[in-house]
C-alpha cells in the first residue's frame, strides 16, 4: 500500500539508512491492509448480515472520525509495551508525553480536514497507500485467491467453465449497475458499499511518480480480455443490443483457442512487465504506448471488464509436476504465475480483477488492491462459484468465434529494457516461499459452542506460534474494516498485546511451570484485549490511521513531524512481523498475500465450519529464520493445545457445578 507524494512517504515510517526494497516493504507493514494488507473483512466478516439494497442510506453514513491525542497517546503506549524493554517503555512514556503537546496544531488541521473532506483518509489512502508505490504489485500488494478445485481435467473443461465463470460475473455486474447487491449490515448498522463499484472495469496505468486508475464506465466495457500462452485476445461478451452473451456463445468463441493450440506460439513476453517495480514498468510502458499499431492492445486490456487468464500446467522450480492435492503450487502460481517460464508473462497484473482457469480443475483470483479490499472480492467469488454449480455441461453453438487476437509492436530499443524485467521479477518471484493448509481439527462450530470468537482464537494461536518458534514477540498487524464509515477502508488491530505475550510465554514454557487453569485465565485475558482492541479499530478509534493522518498533515502544510517518528517504539510498531487478516468465504476458498518485511510472515485464513483454511507466506532472503512450514507446524500445535486447553478448563467448570 502507498499515500500522496512518494518522496514524502519515505519518510513516513523508515529510516532512511535501510535498503530501498526493505523500506518499500517496511513501508507497505505501516498501511497493509493483502495483502493485504491487504485484504480485509476481518472482524466483520463472521458478523455481517445483508439485507435490503443500496440505497439512499448509503449517503447517511456517518463521516470517519478523527480520533483525541489523549485516546491515542494511551493506546500507543499499551501497544508497544510488549515491543520495548522497560528502559525503552520509560523513555517512550516521555516522548508520548511531548508527542501530545507537538501534535495540537496538526490535530486542529487534520479536524479542518474533516470537516471539508468525504473523508479525511481516503484519497490519502488511494494515493499515498497505492498510487505512489514504487515496487512490484504481486506479493506486495496484489493478493491472489485460491477457489475449491473443480471436477474439469482438460482444455474443454477449462474453457467450459471459463465460459460459466464470466457469465456468473456479467450476472454480477448487472446487480452491481441496478443497485440490487444487498446491503452488507454489521448488526443493525449498515456498511459502505462504494467498493463494489471499484472491482469491474478498472485498471491501473504506470506512471512515474504516481499511478493514475482507467475507471468504470457503466455503458462501457464490453468485452474481456483473455491471456492464453502470453497472447492477448479481446472477447466480446455483450452482443450489438448490449446483452449479455450465453456461456454457450462465450464457450464456442474460446474454442478457437483450442483450434490454434498447436500452431500458436507464444506471444512476446510482456505481461511479466506489470509485475516489475513501478518505476521501471512506467518508462517501458510510455514508449510502448506511443506505438500506434499498440492502441488497440491497450485499449483490449484497460477497457476490458476483466482479465481471463487461461493458464497452462504450472511446475515448481525444481521441475516437479503439481500432484493432485498440492494447493501450495497451486497458490504460488495464482500469486505471481511462477515466473516467466510458466504464467507470470499470461497476467496483467494492474488489472483490478484477473480470473485465472488452470487446466487441471484450480482456478483463482488476482486482484489489484487500489480500490477494494479481500472481502468484496470474495462476495463477487461466492456468487459466481453458486452460479457454476447451476450450470449444466455446454454444447458449441457453432457460431464464428468473437475471439480476436491482439498484435503488440516492440520497438527495437526497448527489447533490452523488456529483457532485463524478465530477469528481474524471475528473481524477485523466487524470494517468496508460501504453504496453503487445511487445519482439520476445529472451526467456528467449536469457538460458537465455548462462546468464544474465532478470529481471537486464531490471533492468539498465532502469537502463541510466533512466540516457540522464535522465543518472543512482534508487532501484528490484523486488517479490521472501517465500512461503518463512508468510503471507510480499514484500520489496524494489533494483536500483539501484552495479555497476548503473557499468554504464548506461559504456552511455551519448557517444563510447564504454569498450572492449566493459571494458562487458561491467561488465555481469557489476551482473548478479551483482542476482542476490546478489535471494537475499538472497527469504530474508528484504533492509532494507526490516526498517526498516519498527523505526519500527512504535517507534510502538506510544511511543519515538523513530532519527535514520535523517529523513535525506537515506533519503527518497532511499525515492522509488522505478522502481518495478518481474516478473510472469509461461503465457499472453501484461501487469499494468499505476501509478508510485510523481509523477516515476517504474511498469515490469511478463512474459518469454516470445522476447520480453519490458512496459508503463510515468508522470503527467502534475509529472512531472519523465518520458514512457513515450520512455522505453519507450530500455528497448528497451538491452535491444538488452546483447544485442549478450553475443554480441560471447561470440563473442570462443569464438574464443579454438578
Amino acid at each position: 500500500m502507498s499515500l500522496a507524494v512518494r518522496r514524502t512517504c519515505a519518510t513516513l515510517f523508515i529510516n532512511r539508512n535501510v535498503s530501498f526494497d526493505l523500506y518499500q516493504r517496511q513501508h507497505f507493514a505501516s498501511f497493509h491492509s493483502v495483502p493485504f494488507h491487504r485484504p480485509s473483512i476481518t472482524t466483520l466478516r463472521s458478523m455481517v448480515r445483508t439485507t435490503s439494497t443500496c440505497s439512499a442510506q448509503q449517503s447517511n453514513l456517518p463521516r470517519l472520525p478523527v480520533p483525541t491525542l489523549a485516546d491515542t497517546a494511551r493506546k500507543y503506549l499499551k501497544t508497544v509495551a510488549p515491543l520495548l524493554n522497560n528502559d525503552e517503555f520509560n523513555e517512550t512514556k516521555k516522548i508520548v508525553e511531548e508527542f501530545q503537546h507537538e501534535s495540537k496544531p496538526l490535530q486542529e488541521l487534520l479536524l479542518k480536514r474533516a470537516d471539508t473532506e468525504e473523508n479525511w483518509l481516503s484519497q490519502w489512502w488511494l494515493d499515498k497507500v497505492y498510487l505512489e508505490w514504487r515496487s512490484n504489485l504481486p506479493i506486495f500488494y496484489n493478493p491472489a485467491l485460491l477457489l475449491p478445485r473443480q471436477s474439469y481435467r482438460d482444455f474443454d473443461g477449462q474453457i467450459q467453465f471459463a465460459a460459466h465463470v464470466i457469465q456468473g460475473i456479467l450476472q454480477y455486474r448487472s446487480l452491481i449497475d441496478s443497485n440490487q447487491i444487498p446491503v452488507d449490515r454489521f448488526g443493525s448498522d449498515p456498511l459502505c458499499m462504494d467498493q463494489y463499484r471499484k472491482v469491474l472495469g478498472i485498471c491501473r496505468i504506470p506512471a512515474k511518480s504516481i499511478d493514475r486508475l482507467h475507471l468504470y464506465n457503466k455503458t462501457g466495457h464490453r468485452h474481456v480480455a483473455v491471456f492464453h500462452r502470453n497472447n492477448i485476445y479481446r472477447l466480446p461478451v455483450y452482443d450489438d443490443q448490449g446483452n449479455k452473451l450465453s456461456a454457450a456463445d462465450i464457450y464456442s468463441s474460446l474454442k478457437k483457442l483450442a483450434d490454434s493450440k498447436g500452431s500458436d506460439e507464444k506471444q512476446t513476453l510482456i505481461g511479466h512487465l506489470t509485475a516489475d517495480e513501478r518505476q521501471l514498468w512506467a518508462p517501458i510502458h510510455e514508449q510502448l504506448s506511443l506505438v500506434p499499431e499498440n492502441k488497440k492492445f491497450f485499449d483490449t486490456i484497460n477497457d476490458s471488464l476483466f482479465v481471463l487468464c487461461l493458464d497452462e500446467n504450472y511446475q515448481s522450480s525444481s521441475g516437479t509436476a503439481i500432484k493432485k492435492d498440492t494447493q501450495t503450487l497451486i497458490g504460488l502460481n495464482f500469486l505471481h504465475g511462477g515466473g516467466t517460464k510458466y504464467n507470470t508473462a499470461n497476467r496483467w497484473f494492474d488489472k483490478t480483477l484477473q480470473v485465472i482457469v488452470a487446466p487441471d480443475g484450480y482456478s483463482g483470483v488476482n486482484y489489484e488492491h487500489s480500490l477494494a479490499e479481500g472481502g468484496i472480492i470474495t462476495a463477487l467469488v461466492d456468487y459466481v462459484l453458486d452460479h457454476c454449480k447451476t450450470t449444466q455441461p455446454l454444447v458449441s453453438t457453432n457460431k464464428p468465434s468473437l475471439l480476436n487476437k491482439c498484435q503488440v509492436v516492440i520497438p527495437k530499443d526497448v527489447e533490452q529494457s523488456i529483457s532485463e524485467s524478465e530477469k528481474r521479477v524471475n528473481k524477485f518471484i523466487e524470494n517468496c516461499d508460501l504453504t496453503v493448509y487445511k487445519y482439520p481439527e476445529f472451526g467456528k462450530e467449536f469457538a460458537k459452542q465455548n462462546k468464544l470468537s474465532i478470529d481471537g482464537m486464531i490471533q492468539v494461536a498465532l502469537q502463541v506460534a510466533y512466540f516457540r518458534m522464535h522465543g518472543k514477540c512482534g508487532a501484528t498487524y490484523e486488517s479490521g474494516s472501517l465500512r461503518r464509515y463512508h468510503l471507510g477502508r480499514t484500520e489496524t488491530i494489533r494483536s500483539c498485546t501484552l495479555e497476548a505475550q503473557q499468554f504464548a510465554r506461559a504456552m511455551s514454557e519448557q517444563h510447564n511451570e504454569t498450572g492449566s487453569n493459571t494458562k487458561y485465565e491467561l488465555f481469557l485475558k489476551a482473548m478479551q484485549a483482542q476482542r476490546q482492541y478489535t471494537t475499538d479499530a472497527i469504530n474508528a478509534k484504533g492509532i494507526d490511521r490516526h498517526l498516519l493522518g498527523l505526519r500527512l498533515i504535517a507534510a502538506e502544510n510544511n511543519l515538523p513531524k513530532p519527535a514520535l517518528y523517529n523513535h525506537i517504539s515506533y519503527k518497532r510498531a511499525m515492522h509488522y512481523i505478522l502481518s495478518t487478516s481474516q478473510v472469509g468465504a461461503k465457499h472453501d476458498c484461501v487469499m494468499i498475500y505476501g509478508p510485510a518485511v523481509d523477516d515476517g510472515y504474511g498469515c490469511c485464513y478463512n474459518p469454516r465450519n470445522d476447520s480453519i483454511n490458512y496459508m503463510v507466506t515468508t522470503f527467502k532472503i534475509n529472512n531472519g529464520g523465518t520458514n512457513p512450514i515450520e512455522f505453519s507446524n507450530h500455528f497448528n500445535s497451538s491452535l491444538t493445545d488452546i483447544r485442549s486447553l478450553i475443554e480441560v478448563n471447561t470440563a473442570k467448570t462443569m464438574k464443579a457445578k454438578l
